[in-house]
């Protein structure tokens, strides 16, 4: 019923034209500026804070999670084949959002050492310093419920049912693990989590290419079954065509979290001294996420002809690779649950400092760490409604604050860089 109520037609169609509208008023920037952002990523900036190929790895690590694997296949199984189209498109769209969030962010902070994400322009743009307030607490609800407690939940059920692992020690080891990074502070988590994130993500797109590459007949016919499912606007298959969109486009937004306004609360780290520049950057996270991982995923789900979104990937995987394949999944699965636990935990920092003043942040980092042991012990309904929830109250009052400042994107979209 949450579900429905916030994800129903007209949040994702709020979502799709707020993108295209932004991708409008920067001049399709997300076409334009594409190879500059890829020459960026590999460009070392001078000054303080993180490259930028770090401060994308650590943004996309907080935003794929299992969603990536699980999400999709869920997805492609309510939605039908044609999800995937429309997931693929709202990673486009998303990428116009995910520019104008992080560029807005980082021209209202008054500098990056005090840069604070959203809040930032909230204050500083708009003069809403009690939104600004309530938007940081809704970044702590986030951080701890759906990056923490919802990802744990989703390992802690899938160890439990797939797997001859006792969940309780499964979640004791993520939690130890999790411990061992963060109590190194900020400093240890920026210098693990790029890494992490980079070999989970070259590992499974080899993977995936390896099994499209071997049966090119079977991928080619799970694209054309996506694309006729996805664009069939027969009177008989509306309703298809509809659930496909409205499951598509709400996996993409939980996925890339593009709007919600957590990837500031991480670019602000970045040693990029341009707004547009570092908002160049940042637009290649939905790319990554959306329009390759979660596709490419959906693409193989579709190849599976699996009905049960459990079974998808691990029973293709187990085709393509004996003995392996479903081992890969679940322990890519594990991997992408502890990224997002740690990458995330960066930007809810950031919400608790603003919060509180910077106080009790050893509080904060110990609930953080502690919180997995609890994941077997709730449902995992319940945990998606929280979920649910808390990224609601985190999208609307962001996605809100973007448009009624988006008259300030237009400087600098140009791809003019002018430094703050």
């Amino acid at each position: 019923m949450l579900f429905e109520l916030i994800y129903g037609y007209g949040t994702p169609f709020l979502f799709l034209l707020a993108g295209l509208y932004l991708t409008l008023c920067t001049g399709f920037i997300q076409l334009r500026r594409f190879p500059a952002a890829i020459r960026t990523v590999f460009h070392t900036e001078s000054g303080d804070g993180l490259s930028p190929g770090k401060t994308l790895l650590l943004s996309l690590g907080a935003v794929m999670g299992p969603g990536n694997l699980i999400g999709v296949a869920a997805a492609v199984a309510y939605g039908g084949s044609g999800t995937v189209f429309w997931m693929w498109l709202s990673g486009w769209v998303g990428m116009a959002l995910r520019y104008a969030e992080t560029t807005l962010s980082l021209r209202a902070a008054r500098d990056r050492a005090h840069a604070n994400g959203m809040m930032d322009v909230m204050t500083g743009f708009l003069h809403f310093p009690g939104l600004a307030l309530f938007f940081a607490g809704c970044g702590i609800l986030v951080s701890l419920l759906m990056a923490n407690l919802t990802s744990a939940g989703v390992l802690a059920h899938s160890t439990a049912s797939a797997t001859s692992f006792s969940p309780a020690f499964v979640m004791a080891f993520l939690s130890l693990l999790t411990f061992l990074v963060l109590w190194g502070g900020v400093k240890r988590l920026c210098a693990f989590s790029p890494w992490l994130v980079l070999g989970i993500t070259l590992a499974y797109l080899g993977i995936a290419l390896f099994i499209l590459l071997s049966a090119p007949d079977e991928a080619f016919s799970a694209l054309k079954e996506i694309l006729s499912s996805a664009l069939d606007f027969r009177p008989a298959a509306i309703g298809t065509t509809l659930g496909a969109f409205r499951h598509g486009i709400a996996k993409g937004i939980y996925s890339n979290e593009c709007g919600i306004g957590s990837e500031p609360a991480i670019a602000g780290a970045s040693s990029v001294e341009s707004p547009q520049k570092q908002g160049e950057v940042s637009m290649l996270g939905p790319f990554l996420d959306t329009t390759v991982f979660c596709a490419l995923s959906g693409i193989l789900c579709v190849m599976s002809g699996e009905k049960d979104p459990t079974r998808m990937l691990p029973v293709l995987f187990d085709r393509f690779c004996p003995g392996f394949g479903s081992v890969f999944i679940y322990g890519i699965l594990a991997l992408l649950v502890f990224a997002t636990i740690l990458c995330w935990y960066f930007g809810g920092e950031v919400f608790w400092r603003y919060l509180t003043g910077g106080r009790w942040i050893l509080v904060y980092r110990s609930v953080y760490c502690i919180l997995p042991l609890l994941a077997p012990l709730i449902s995992l309904e319940l945990l998606y409604n929280l979920c649910d929830l808390s990224v609601a109250l985190m999208a609307f009052p962001s996605l809100a604050a973007i448009l009624l400042a988006s008259p300030k994107i237009k400087d600098g979209a140009d791809g003019t860089h002018r430094p703050r």
